[in-house]
């Protein structure tokens, strides 16, 4: 039989880890700069990455607090188990 653990302590088991888009961000930053004298169109793609990316390593800490208030108010009415009986 197979087994599967799930880390959910973990912010980069979670998905709010933010060292991923930060590196996305850069890499479309160096796409732009090799492509500094390129046609706006042929940036276009480079640029929203970049700017997504910006955009998820601003809001990612906070996503991550609303969702540990979240949690905490599931707990609260009962519809999660509290912390101690889901960490092995």
């Amino acid at each position: 039989m197979d087994r599967v653990r799930i880390d959910m302590s973990s912010s980069h088991a979670m998905g709010f880890d933010v060292s991923e888009y930060r590196e996305a961000a850069d890499l479309a930053r160096e796409g732009l700069r090799l492509l500094a004298d390129a046609p706006p169109e042929r940036r276009a793609i480079l640029l929203e990455w970049a700017a997504f990316a910006d955009f998820l390593v601003e809001r990612m800490p906070v996503l991550e607090q609303e969702w540990k208030a979240h949690r905490e108010a599931l707990r609260a009415a009962g519809e999660l188990p509290d912390d101690s009986t889901t960490r092995q």
